[in-house]
């Protein structure tokens, strides 16, 4: 009786088991990419933490640089030459000029402002260009790879109206590898570009 069910109902079961090995694999694609983007979330985590521990430093080089002259009590600069008082005296401010001059304020990638030097800046900004980039490369890439699957679940799904066939459902199989291998160079290539930014 069970032969007989199976051997009537076969093109259904069959139909059956390819969808779900067929949605397994899309959903173990899925779960590459949710792991991948977890990975890059880590990544762009660790450049935050160095923008912050950057932003630290340069806090500390501000206390510095805010730091008062010392004063030299009259007793003392009456008893020291004249040029050595005056050395003392021009080089503080000289000094405190320039370090006001370099610091600028700079927007880091997660949004955050920034006083640091101009050198440094030009570098964050830099970082920002390659990090911006490779993001909006990786979006294109996903949504491309997503297009050429959804475009593939059509096609599977208007020629199994038409009827059962094996190579349809290979077909489709092929389609769902072609698209997990797609979506794993565009992590790879994401990837890749934000590991510059280290």
């Amino acid at each position: 009786m069970i032969k007989n069910f199976i051997q009537k109902h076969k093109a259904i079961l069959l139909t059956i088991v390819i969808t779900i090995i067929a949605t397994s694999a899309v959903a173990s694609g899925y779960f590459v990419i949710k792991n991948e983007k977890k990975s890059a979330n880590q990544k762009v985590e660790t450049l935050q933490k160095s923008i912050e521990e950057l932003q630290a430093k340069n806090e500390v080089y501000q206390e510095v640089s805010k730091e008062p002259e010392k004063e030299i009590p009259a007793e003392e600069n009456a008893v020291q030459q004249a040029p050595t008082a005056k050395k003392s005296m021009v080089v503080a401010p000289i000094k405190t000029e320039e370090a006001e001059e370099k610091l600028v304020s700079c927007v880091a990638f997660d949004g955050t402002t920034l006083k640091v030097s101009e050198d440094e800046c030009d570098e964050i900004k830099q970082k920002n260009v390659i990090a911006e980039r490779a993001m909006d490369k990786y979006d294109d890439c996903i949504s491309n790879a997503d297009d050429y699957l959804s475009d593939a679940k059509e096609k599977y799904e208007n020629r199994m109206d038409n009827g059962y066939s094996a190579s349809i459902v290979a077909d489709y199989n092929n389609s769902v590898e072609e698209y997990n291998a797609m979506t794993k160079e565009c992590v790879a290539e994401r990837n890749a570009q934000l590991k510059k930014l280290q």
